[in-house]
């Protein structure tokens, strides 16, 4: 399918909705990477047969919320919330809901989901709105967007856009880029590079820099990297002669209003429609379409915003290429599902990625370990290597992973830098503080699990997972 949607839960993928070819779907289904397998979602109370639809995971409130989209005759202003756990559905309410719309974008606040912008009939728009899923409740945005001087385009309360990216940055929703086609001022057949930053506390907006912005795109990825939005690729012309596509990308700081420009050294070939996902570290961008209609690709690369420098992604086992595909992070893999090959039927296969490791990081089970270090905690020495914490400290090699897990990571770590002595029934360092190395005399390795990410005690050296 291609048009589809993906979210992660914490354990599972969740493929929903899309166009398979011959018709648009309303079935989905629920993908475990530990076992490799599919459950299906299911039809009762489903919303309706769709594709440029939204979803967004709601975190601690644990459902699926799917919205909007087009159906096979126009843009629709339903959809539904999905609860894996009781494998149930219940629709969202259409009181107050915005006009319908597809190819917008979506966001998770914590509390709601804000849409905003896309094709609605015969053009675009620029509205949007706050749905509340434990009130079932819409509540509508401010329609006076930000304004820009005449001399770099304008983005006024008429101005209508699809292709955009948005992204969260735990307070704002930023936007960026997009096309209309009717609109003045903004690029080659309707691309723009003008964005606003939306404060949902306040229901305002304001414009970002156009000073070093880059240049005008749209269907290009962006990712909020926890400081900054870093937006790279997409169309910089659209049109029946062909799309133009572009590698180039920028770093954006809402603090400081300023866009930085993303390194060209190494970076990969130009696309569209590619997917693009933040382990913590990197940005993982794959996929996409070449330009010219020159057909989709198989490529992709790493990119480190701290280093500003691009590794390419393996080609060994890579999945087929592909465009408008799916891309979801696990917390230590990339999987990516569906999209359209530009020359053959569309796609239900995909691939897990797992990026390459930082420093002196060992990759293990889909995740990166290091050596935390004497008394050092595991976050502690994430936030060293300029990582996060990953929680798969825990659930790997820690209180809810195995004994062997534990073993397999300790040898890749430490190999070669101690008396293999092991040590099973006897906790070594303090107790509970989990798996990891006694260096006090003789190197034992120890395989306590770790119950919390206290850290290590005077003389324990434990594994951690940071990405």
């Amino acid at each position: 399918r291609y048009n589809h949607t993906a979210v992660w839960t914490g354990s599972k993928m969740i493929v929903w909705g899309g166009d398979s070819g011959s018709a648009y779907l309303n079935n989905g289904g629920l993908y475990d990477p530990v076992t490799d397998s599919w459950t299906a979602t299911p039809s009762a109370s489903a919303p309706t047969a769709r594709k440029k639809h939204t979803a967004i995971w709601t975190g601690s409130k644990s459902k699926m919320i799917v919205w909007g989209g087009s159906d096979a005759y126009n843009p629709v202003n339903t959809g539904g919330l999905y609860d894996p756990v009781t494998d149930v559905w219940t629709a969202t309410t259409s009181t107050g809901a915005p006009v319908g719309r597809s190819g917008h974008v979506a966001v998770w606040t914590g509390s709601v989901m804000i849409v905003w912008g896309a094709t609605v009939g015969g053009g675009s728009t620029e509205t949007g709105s706050r749905y509340d899923p434990v009130a079932d409740t819409w509540t509508a945005m401010a329609t006076t967007q930000p304004t820009y001087p005449s001399s770099t385009g304008s983005w006024t309360n008429t101005e209508t856009r699809s292709g955009q990216s948005a992204v969260w940055t735990g307070s704002k929703m930023i936007v960026f880029g997009g096309q209309d086609a009717g609109v003045v001022n903004m690029g080659s057949v309707g691309c723009t590079n003008v964005g606003g930053v939306y404060d949902p506390a306040a229901n305002t907006w304001t414009a970002t820099t156009s000073t070093n912005a880059p240049g005008v795109r749209s269907f290009h990825s962006a990712i909020w990297t926890g400081s900054k939005m870093v937006v790279w690729g997409g169309r910089s012309a659209a049109g029946s002669g062909g799309n133009t596509t572009v590698n180039t990308g920028s770093g954006y700081d809402p603090v400081a209003d300023t866009w930085t420009a993303t390194t060209i050294a190494n970076v990969p070939e130009p696309r569209s429609n590619s997917s693009a996902i933040w382990t913590g570290a990197k940005m993982v961008v794959w996929g996409g379409g070449a330009s010219s209609n020159a057909g989709a690709l198989q490529s992709g690369a790493e990119y480190d915003p701290v280093a500003d420098s691009w590794a390419a992604t393996t080609t060994t086992s890579a999945p087929a290429v592909r465009e408008g595909h799916t891309a979801v992070w696990t917390g230590g893999q990339m999987i990516i599902w569906g999209g359209y090959p530009a020359s053959a039927a569309y796609l239900n296969t995909g691939g897990v990625y797992t990026p390459r490791c930082s420093s002196d990081g060992v990759s293990i089970g889909g995740h990166c370990w290091y050596a935390s270090g004497i008394s050092t905690s595991c976050s502690t020495k994430c936030t060293a290597l300029s990582l996060n914490y990953n929680t798969a400290t825990l659930t790997y090699a820690g209180s809810s992973g195995t004994l062997a897990q534990c073993k397999a990571v300790l040898d890749a770590v430490f190999v070669g830098n101690y008396t293999v002595t092991e040590n099973i029934s006897t906790p070594c360092g303090s107790s509970g503080v989990g798996c990891g190395v006694d260096s006090a005399s003789d190197y034992k390795r120890c395989i306590t699990i770790a119950t919390t990410d206290t850290g290590s005690s005077g003389v324990f050296n434990r594994v951690c997972a940071c990405q």
